[in-house]
């Protein structure tokens, strides 16, 4: 008997029964299922049960920010927005200038919109997060002066990353004769960080990063919205998938029994997030630093790590089912039904399989890994999306943010800030000298 169908868990066991048909359709994009099914001691069930009451309130009063969608949509909704997007849709090329946060989602929506919409016209976006000599020489080589366009991100304005290269970027712009100025939009906090002053100095649109919303958690502001709407993606969808989301999270019991689940295992040490979806693999990074940063304090976390089907059972799998028996897997798996290639008749290569059909071969390779790893004893949790699209893309997001402070709160520390981050930042400026 496959996985899916051993206690199965559906999303909805809500209070009311008869859910409005715009909260019915987070049910249809997104189901949930555990393996076994997280099981709390008394003492737990409370803490959560309260946690979990007050966190609603919290979401529903709109005080974290991050989940605030109408904040979000009012930032989205200023004029300089369209603005910037069609600036920057001038180019052939957009580069992504930042670290971590600040272009972690512009990844994500990319690689969703890549295939998704293969035959779509956008810009290329090139991403533009670290000093390595070898790598930074060759996006210089490689890139387009004239037909290239820059969004410049950093919540501080201070970030050491960014702020070199820009500077870079700049100086070799100047050496083509070309304005960085004329082909570059900023997002900052609206403060007097460098980048912000910098900018303003230059004449560059800049746009504000919301002051309470951090880089990591900044999927559903400009940070992830504007590039979005560069890659001809739509917003509203994203945000109205979240919205849904959130909205009925007292009619389904997908984040009760998650947060549920990670507190059961705290044990473990690892947490594979493993993609049976192309779709969602820059998404799993994403998550990673979501929760790396969020909940690896005060000696506490489950490590996050990436797996991808089915590629990753030729490098990963071995540790996984012969190895220390200290993870816990979550799949991320696409309805497919009988989509994708199809071979048009019999080919003495296909090992007398039963099916032509990618999508049907690619299911069972899926299904078998997720029934070895249960098998071999490991807490599972699998997430069917049912269609993958914008708003289902919009609702995952939300769900994997709700799950991370949620569990923080359970834990008892901070989802917010990344103290351990900021000594090693103090240390390179020391050995460089800089301020």
């Amino acid at each position: 008997m496959g996985l899916e169908n051993r206690q199965r868990r559906k999303a909805f066991v809500g209070s009311n029964p008869t859910p409005s048909a715009k909260m019915m359709g987070f049910f249809r994009m997104m189901s949930f299922s555990f393996s076994p099914q997280p099981v709390l001691t008394a003492a737990h069930e409370v803490l959560l049960k309260t946690a979990y009451h007050d966190f609603q309130h919290q979401v529903a009063s709109g005080a974290i920010a991050c989940l605030n969608m109408p904040r979000c949509r009012q930032a989205l909704d200023h004029p300089a927005v369209e603005a910037a997007a069609a600036h920057l849709k001038t180019g052939k090329t957009i580069v992504v200038v930042g670290v971590g946060g600040s272009s972690l989602s512009a990844r994500l929506l990319d690689r969703f919109a890549a295939l998704s919409f293969p035959d779509a016209h956008r810009p290329d976006f090139v991403y533009a997060d670290r000093i390595e000599p070898h790598h930074l020489a060759h996006q210089l080589a490689v890139l387009d002066p004239v037909h290239t366009r820059f969004l410049i991100v950093s919540k501080s304005g201070d970030t050491l990353e960014t702020l070199v290269l820009t500077a870079f970027l700049d100086d070799w712009l100047a050496g083509h004769n070309v304005s960085l100025a004329q082909r570059a939009v900023v997002i900052t906090e609206d403060t007097q960080n460098r980048l912000h002053h910098w900018a303003l100095s230059q004449n560059i649109p800049v746009l504000p990063h919301d002051r309470d919303i951090g880089g990591r958690f900044s999927f559903f502001s400009l940070v992830g919205m504007l590039p979005a709407l560069c890659l001809g993606l739509s917003p509203e969808a994203l945000l109205s998938g979240a919205t849904g989301y959130l909205r009925s999270l007292s009619l389904h019991d997908a984040l009760f029994h998650s947060v549920a689940w990670h507190i059961q295992h705290e044990d473990k040490s690892t947490h594979v997030l493993f993609t049976y979806a192309e779709r969602l693999s820059d998404f799993a990074r994403w998550h990673r630093q979501l929760w790396a940063e969020s909940l690896g304090k005060d000696r506490r976390g489950t490590t996050p790590t990436v797996g991808t089907g089915s590629l990753d059972q030729h490098s990963q799998l071995q540790m996984y089912l012969d190895g220390r028996r200290d993870k816990l897997f979550t799949f991320l798996v696409e309805s497919y039904g009988q989509g994708g290639p199809t071979l048009s008749g019999s080919h003495p290569l296909m090992m007398n399989l039963s099916t032509p059909n990618a999508a049907t071969i690619y299911h069972a390779q899926q299904q078998a890994t997720m029934d070895v790893i249960h098998e071999r004893g490991h807490p599972t949790r699998v997430i069917t999306f049912d269609p993958l699209n914008e708003g289902a893309l919009g609702a995952a997001a939300a769900h994997f943010i709700c799950e991370t402070i949620l569990t923080a709160s359970l834990w008892a520390i901070s989802p917010f800030g990344q103290p351990a981050v900021e000594e090693g930042k103090r240390k390179t400026l020391a050995f460089l000298g800089g301020l």
